[in-house]
């Protein structure tokens, strides 16, 4: 269950799905993450800067999951 006020998703004009999680960057940003799906296949980005930030505490996201 996601707690509206933990976590906020927010569908975007092009469809994309924008999530921002109540954990904060090194800059005291929320964390922000963008969802598409295309098929049966999600992608996940993040604009280059949130899973560069999850990297740096340890971290680490693989790219493909089957």
């Amino acid at each position: 269950m996601i707690h509206e006020k933990l976590i906020q998703i927010k569908t975007l004009d092009n469809g994309v799905f924008e999530i921002t999680v109540p954990f904060l960057d090194r800059h005291n940003d929320y964390l922000q993450f963008y969802v598409t799906k295309n098929s049966d296949l999600f992608t996940i980005t993040d604009g280059g800067n949130t899973f560069d930030e999850l990297r740096l505490r340890g971290i680490e996201i693989s790219k493909v999951f089957k």
